[in-house]
């Protein structure tokens, strides 16, 4: 089991990485676009439930990775950290590498849907590109108690988008009669 201390360090961590962005404002311009289009993106989901995530758009989530690989090796570059900050560099490399794999197996559907939508969702790919740019532009540490405070987070964060996705109201499917979208007929029961 945990030690008290550990508890405390892991409230610490989560604590350090929330507060990262407002410390670090350059980070802030990759981080929230990303934010916003997990947000944008998982409530349009809650709201039409009856539409599913498609491959053009497991090519995006890919394209948004690769962009932020992109975003923390120029990070590193331009700070003179390239190859000496390894943890970073690896990770940036982590990145971009990932990013090129799902783009390639996406592209080319190279795997079943249900695998690949599942490890190219909006949520899953942008709060890991979320987590690796606080990780190389921040000072927080590589550790365990960090990868806890992310998976802390995480949870966190997909409860509140499920919670709101639950909030919204579920848009009605249309559908079309002659080239007009109108309402689908209701089903009685």
């Amino acid at each position: 089991m945990f030690h008290e201390g550990a508890f405390i360090l892991l409230r610490q961590r989560i604590i350090e990485i929330l507060s990262a962005p407002f410390e670090i404002k350059e980070m802030l311009f990759i981080l929230l676009p990303l934010l916003v289009i997990l947000i944008v993106i998982e409530l349009y989901f809650g709201k039409y439930r009856y539409e599913k995530m498609g491959w053009n758009t497991a090519v995006g989530n890919s394209l948004v990775l690769f962009f932020v690989g992109m975003n923390l090796l120029n990070f590193l570059y331009g700070q003179g950290l390239f190859l000496q900050e390894q943890p970073k560099t690896t990770l940036a490399f982590i990145v971009v590498v990932e990013s090129l794999f799902l783009l390639f197996i996406n592209f080319f559907h190279i795997f079943p849907q249900e695998i690949t939508f599942g490890i190219s969702s909006p949520l899953i790919l942008n709060f890991f590109g979320a987590a690796s740019i606080i990780m190389v532009y921040s000072s927080v540490p590589f550790d365990y108690f960090t990868l806890a405070a992310f998976l802390v987070i995480f949870i966190g964060l997909f409860l509140l988008i499920r919670f709101l996705q639950s909030m919204e109201i579920p848009a009605i499917p249309k559908v079309k009669i002659e080239g007009e979208a109108v309402p689908a007929p209701e089903e009685s029961a």
